[in-house]
C-alpha cells in the first residue's frame, strides 16, 4: 500500500475506467478491492446516474467483486438528496429508469410537466424528449443537473455524457443548471462521507477523471489518486491546477512498493494480504455535520499539481524500492 494511505478508513473508488471500462474488468482491480475490504470501506462512487444502485451491484458482482447496494453511492442519489433537502417533492426528467427509480425511491414524484426538471445521463435520448425538456428549462425550470461528465469511458472508446448533454441545451436555451449534484461539488461530498460516517481526511477518492474524481478530492479536503486506466492523463494533471497521486491502476496503489517476487507469490490468492496493511480499528465515531464540507466548495483553497520526476526515477533504479519524497506525486512505472 502506498504509504500516505496506509490508515485511511474509506477508500471511494470511481466505476468507469477505473474499476471497469464497459463490461470489461480492468487488469489488477479485483485483487485491488479485495486487498483493500481487508482494513478498509470500500464505496464505490460514480457519476453515471444511467443505472441504479442494484443494477451496478449485480454488475460488479457478476465481474467477481461481491458488491451490495448499500456499497453504491451515486450522482442519482446526491441529486435525490439534495431534491429532499430542498424540500422539492416532484421533478421532470430526462434520463433513464435507473435514474426515475432512484429519485420515486426517495419519495420524489417524477412527471411530464413540473417546476423541477432534473438532467441525467440517458442513454436512450429521445429528440422528442430532448425538445421537451428544452421547452421546460425555457419556461423558467429550475434546472438540476446530476453531473458535469463531458464523455463516459468505453472499451470502444468515449461517449457523450450529462457534459455534453448540457452545452447542447445551453446552446439552444441559453441555460446552465443551477445546481450539479455530483462529483466535484461539496453535494456529493456531504452525501459521500456521511453514508460512509467518515471524516474527509479518512478517505481517498480513487478516480480517472481530473475534474470530476481529483477535483472532488482537492476540493473537499479527501486525499485524490489518479489512475490512468481511462480519459485523464499526467499531463493533463499537470496543466489542471489540481494535487493528486498519479498511479497506473487501481492495483498499483494497493501494492505500491511490494517486490515483483512477493506479487507472484499472492498470485491469485489473498493469504498474508494483512501484511500489507497497518493495524487499525474498523470502528467509526458518527461524523458530525459542521466537520464536514460546506455546500459552497469555491471558499476552499485552490490546490497546485507537483511532480518530482528526477527523485522518482532516481529511486526507481533500485528494484522493489517504494518512490517516496517529499513531492512525490507521480507513482507510474514508466
Amino acid at each position: 500500500m502506498y504509504k500516505n494511505y496506509a490508515d485511511k478508513k474509506v477508500f471511494f473508488l470511481d466505476l468507469d475506467g477505473t474499476v471497469y471500462l464497459s463490461d470489461t474488468l480492468i487488469s489488477g482491480a479485483k485483487e485491488a478491492i479485495e486487498a483493500l475490504r481487508q482494513n478498509a470501506k470500500v464505496f464505490f462512487l460514480t457519476n453515471n446516474s444511467s443505472k441504479s444502485r442494484d443494477t451496478y451491484a449485480k454488475k460488479l458482482t457478476n465481474l467477481g467483486i461481491p458488491t451490495s447496494r448499500e456499497d453504491i453511492i451515486t450522482s442519482s442519489g446526491a441529486t435525490a438528496h439534495y431534491l429532499k433537502l430542498n424540500g422539492i417533492k416532484e421533478v421532470s426528467v430526462l434520463g433513464t429508469d435507473g435514474l426515475k427509480d432512484e429519485l420515486k425511491e426517495n419519495g420524489i414524484n417524477v412527471v411530464k410537466s413540473a417546476k423541477t426538471a432534473v438532467l441525467g445521463f440517458d442513454t436512450d435520448l429521445s429528440y422528442a424528449n430532448l425538445c421537451a425538456f428544452c421547452d421546460l428549462i425555457r419556461g423558467g425550470a429550475r434546472y438540476i443537473a446530476t453531473h458535469p461528465d463531458f464523455n463516459c469511458p468505453t472499451k470502444d472508446g468515449f461517449i457523450p455524457d450529462v457534459g455534453s448533454f448540457m452545452a447542447l441545451i445551453n446552446a439552444s436555451t441559453g441555460r446552465s443548471p443551477e445546481v450539479i449534484c455530483g462529483k466535484p461539488n461539496a453535494i456529493m461530498a456531504k452525501y459521500a462521507l456521511s453514508r460512509a460516517q467518515a471524516l474527509p481526511s479518512e478517505a481517498v477518492m480513487v478516480g480517472d477523471r481530473i475534474y470530476t474524481d481529483l477535483k472532488f478530492g482537492a476540493d473537499n479536503g479527501i486525499s485524490a489518486a489518479l489512475v490512468l486506466t481511462g480519459e485523464g492523463t499526467r499531463e493533463e494533471l499537470a496543466s489542471s491546477g489540481v494535487t493528486a497521486d498519479v498511479f497506473n491502476s487501481l492495483y498499483d496503489i494497493v501494492f505500491y512498493g511490494v517486490g515483483e517476487k512477493f506479487k507472484q507469490k499472492l498470485g491469485a490468492g489473498l493469504s498474508g494480504i494483512k501484511n500489507i496493511f497497518a493495524k487499525r480499528s474498523k470502528n467509526s465515531a458518527h461524523v458530525p455535520q459542521d466537520s464536514l464540507p460546506n455546500e459552497d466548495s469555491s471558499t476552499l483553497p485552490n490546490a497546485s499539481c507537483r511532480t518530482d520526476y528526477e527523485a522518482m526515477n532516481e529511486a526507481k533504479k533500485v528494484d522493489d524500492s517504494p518512490i517516496f519524497t517529499s513531492k512525490t506525486e507521480d507513482l507510474t512505472n514508466e
